[in-house]
């Protein structure tokens, strides 16, 4: 049975309501994860969930050898075109992050925007850890961006709606015990469809036991992509910068 992430993530529909995410965005958490971490031109780094390159084509810009890898076909075509397009150094594969078959190859590996907790099982979840600490060359970094959970629930916009070219987008969000859920309705024309995300909500607490415990050491952790100290309730975001145990 096809998932969620893999009916809404392959829809054209995705792209038309995320388009928002923009650039500058982007940008600023590129660069602070360089300046942290200084990396050498033509370092590898494997993008984690790269939906349709936003990042990882950043890095490829300033040198670095990039690896995107996405669960989508539908993104990962766009990724590619975009890459031929730019004559950039970026390699996109369609796949399952758990499933990755690399050992010891990258120098940085990456989970950006909350590309994780889709799972109903904790377990697969967090599985990513242990598969971006063996993807890792020794002492290379993981960088871990997540919703800071605790924000969400004292934050949540449980609706909102708003028109883009003709197009009605509603989007509905809830929290049913320890899971965001989020329906999206997408009115164009006279037809109307459905779509579903949920992701986990995991203390930053859980997050920070279980990087460690899959063999990383937290160098850093920001609550938000201009390097602010991470607060525990104020904070949107829990972006972790890790490194690999030797």
């Amino acid at each position: 049975m096809e998932s969620w992430y893999e009916k809404w993530f392959n829809s054209k529909e995705y792209i038309s309501v995320y388009k928002h995410r923009n650039e500058q965005e982007a940008r600023k958490l590129v660069s602070l994860i360089i300046e942290k971490l200084s990396p050498p031109p033509g370092s590898g780094i494997i993008d984690l969930a790269c939906g349709y390159g936003r990042h990882s084509l950043i890095f490829a810009e300033k040198g670095y050898r990039v690896t995107g890898v996405d669960i989508s076909q539908t993104l990962i075509e766009l990724a590619r075109t975009e890459a031929e397009s730019r004559k950039l150094d970026a390699e996109f594969v369609r796949g399952n992050y758990h499933e990755l078959e690399w050992h010891e190859e990258f120098n940085i590996a990456l989970n950006l925007f909350t590309s994780f907790g889709y799972d109903d099982e904790d377990e697969i979840n967090f599985n990513l850890f242990t598969t971006a600490h063996r993807l890792l060359k020794p002492l290379g970094y993981f960088v871990f961006d997540f919703f800071n959970s605790n924000h969400v629930q004292t934050n949540l916009e449980t609706t909102s709606q708003e028109e883009m070219d003709g197009v009605i987008v509603e989007q509905k969000r809830e929290i049913i015990r320890d899971t965001v859920f989020k329906e999206i309705i997408i009115r164009r024309g006279g037809e109307t469809e459905r779509f579903e995300e949920k992701v986990k909500l995991y203390k930053p607490g859980l997050l920070k036991e279980k990087l460690v415990s899959a063999g990383f050491r937290i160098l850093d952790l920001y609550g938000d992509y201009n390097g602010s100290n991470f607060n525990d309730e104020k904070s949107r975001r829990f972006l972790a910068i890790c490194e690999k145990k030797s």
